[in-house]
């Protein structure tokens, strides 16, 4: 029983280091709202705005629409219809976009879309390539800003990435993409790739192709960028938003695919991690090594409820103390998060049903160690 209460107490510590800097991200983010460095004025750089697409012909006309009224100084853009068998090229070319189509039994997915766009592209490289899924919009600032910034700082350049709807699925999305990552930069470290709304120059990506076979590209994409010394950097003034899925199925593989392929990329490529960070030891890295290494949220939440349960039936409170303290430290990040990027959207009475939606994910989690999900799967939309 000792050994037990001794194991519980140690899980418990361990939970608290995530918290605690989940927390300090919050409150460095906070600290630094709204002093963004003003975007460069220079003229664009010769880029490829890149849309990979696959069925998309629910969104598609609409996202490029939006896409008119922003800044498209010397930027081509190219939608990639991939393995399509609606209508998305023909909506694409009526829109007046470049359209390649790509079509492979077995090679599916958004990262073998990328690579093989990347490879025609050879001939006639850009200065940047400009990244965005086929759902996605600029709220704020341009593909242009972008290539800007990635020309003006020499870096890989992420635009503040969330979901245009309300409540807790929203939120979370944001709490992930937008107040995390804004806590990373204010504290210098380079911030994470986040799917859509990101820009890389050409001379990068040659030394650093697309991940294939990743369902977290995005993410290991980053981290390897990271690890070579050029990490992305946050630009605090360009907004890409999208739609969350409304279906029930859609919101499940959309969810299982980003835990399953963070996770399972996280485990596979700790020791790259540990070695960027600490060989030699550099407080930037380090940053961005322990943001890697919260886990979900809603993992956090559930193992810390957990083990403090666990430690409380085992009869010892001083056991489940530690438990305990990273389930507060988790929440104060939360509701600091909230104060500051939800409360318009996401009234305080639902904000306290969040306990239950981290309850709802369990079903994501077990998956993972039974039955992991290994291949590229869609989101499907009500509409498509």
């Amino acid at each position: 029983m000792e050994f037990l209460r001794d194991f519980v107490y140690g899980i418990g510590t361990i939970l608290c280091l995530p918290s605690a800097f989940l927390l300090l991200e919050v409150v460095a983010g906070m600290l630094h709202r709204g002093k963004a460095k003003p975007i460069s004025q220079q003229a664009a750089p010769s880029a490829v705005l890149l849309i990979p697409a696959h069925n998309e012909q629910a969104l598609l006309g609409e996202m490029l629409d939006r896409l008119k009224s922003v800044d498209c100084e010397n930027l081509r853009t190219i939608v990639i219809a991939d393995n399509c068998t609606d209508d998305t090229a023909e909506i694409a070319r009526k829109a007046g976009v470049e359209v390649w189509q790509r079509s492979h039994d077995t090679d599916r997915g958004k990262p073998y879309a990328l690579a093989w766009a990347l490879q025609r592209l050879q001939d006639q490289p850009p200065e940047v390539v400009v990244f965005m899924d086929a759902d996605s919009w600029f709220q704020q600032g341009s593909p242009a800003d972008l290539a800007r910034e990635v020309v003006a700082h020499n870096r890989p350049v992420q635009a503040i990435y969330r979901m245009a709807d309300a409540g807790l699925r929203g939120f979370a999305f944001r709490f992930r993409n937008e107040v995390r990552l804004r806590g990373l930069a204010s504290l210098g470290a380079p911030v994470q790739l986040t799917g859509s709304g990101f820009a890389i120059s050409w001379a990068d990506l040659q030394k650093h192709p697309v991940p294939i076979g990743e369902l977290a590209e995005d993410a290991c994409w980053g981290w390897a960028l990271t690890a070579a010394g050029i990490g992305p950097r946050l630009a605090k003034d360009v907004e890409v938003l999208s739609y969350l899925p409304s279906s029930k199925e859609g919101a499940q593989t959309q969810l299982r695919r980003w835990e399953h392929g963070i996770l399972g990329a996280t485990l596979r490529k700790l020791p790259m991690l540990l070695r960027s960070a600490f060989l030699p030891p550099r407080l930037s890295r380090i940053f961005h090594l322990a943001d890697i290494l919260v886990p979900p949220l809603a993992l956090l939440v559930l193992l810390s409820v957990g083990f403090a349960v666990f430690g409380l039936l085992l009869g010892g409170t001083w056991s489940a103390l530690p438990a305990v303290t990273a389930l507060a430290l988790t929440a104060c990040a939360v509701f600091g998060g909230w104060l500051g990027y939800g409360r318009e959207d996401v009234p305080l009475s639902k904000l306290l049903m969040a306990p239950f939606y981290a309850l709802s994910k369990v079903g994501v989690y077990a998956s993972f160690i039974f039955k992991r999900q290994k291949g590229w799967q869609r989101t499907d939309r009500d509409d498509d």
